[in-house]
């Protein structure tokens, strides 16, 4: 089973926002997108609707650097 989680580390001092969507399959992180400006569509089609209802959980700006190194450009 695959899971969508959005982490939030708010935004950096140029108002950028600072989010990703993680992908959690078999109970372990697998692929994260930025989200940047695009919201949930960042995320590929098949998970668009699991990004657009999935719980966000907020992390530090260290924890959204570590999650975007899983970064795909799928």
């Amino acid at each position: 089973m695959t899971e969508i989680l959005r982490f939030n580390a708010g935004n950096d001092a140029d108002g950028n926002p600072r989010r990703v969507f993680i992908e959690i399959a078999s109970g372990q992180p697998m692929r994260a997108w930025e989200e940047g400006y695009e919201g949930h569509h960042a995320v590929p089609v098949e998970l668009r609707h699991a990004a657009k209802h999935c719980a966000t959980l907020p992390t530090t700006v260290k924890g959204y650097r570590d999650l975007l190194k899983l970064r795909t450009f799928s």
